[in-house]
């Protein structure tokens, strides 16, 4: 799969141990996510996670890893006025996509992004 941005869950369920996630990672032309979902596997890491650490920081640094800059922080209020306001991660990840101009955003959450072409894994 090309120029696709993942969601937070497939990288979740790929630490977790869920083959179908990982054979996805194995598909792509590369690892794209927001810095958003950086922070959400880092903020995961809890002590009842501690021995997932190193494959999780492995993970992202094998990532390409989007920042968050005004045009995206413009386009994910535009998501939060037309969609709710609740989810402002979903709406960052969502407007990266869109500002980056990628092809979809693959997650398991479909139903949080219908701003976006999504693919389910």
């Amino acid at each position: 799969m090309k120029n696709v941005l993942l969601d937070t869950n497939i990288l979740i369920c790929h630490l977790n141990g869920d083959q179908k996630a990982t054979d996805l990672l194995l598909k792509l032309d590369g690892i794209r996510i927001s810095v958003m979902t950086e922070y959400e596997i880092l903020a995961g890491l809890t002590e009842s996670r501690k021995s997932q650490r190193q494959a999780a920081l492995d993970l992202l640094k094998a990532s390409i890893i989007y920042p968050v800059d005004s045009a995206i922080v413009q386009c994910a209020a535009e998501y939060s006025i037309k969609y709710g306001g609740k989810k402002t991660v979903d709406r960052i990840i969502a407007a990266t996509l869109k500002v980056h101009r990628l092809r979809a955003l693959v997650t398991s959450n479909t139903a949080d992004f219908p701003m976006v072409k999504t693919i389910e894994p």
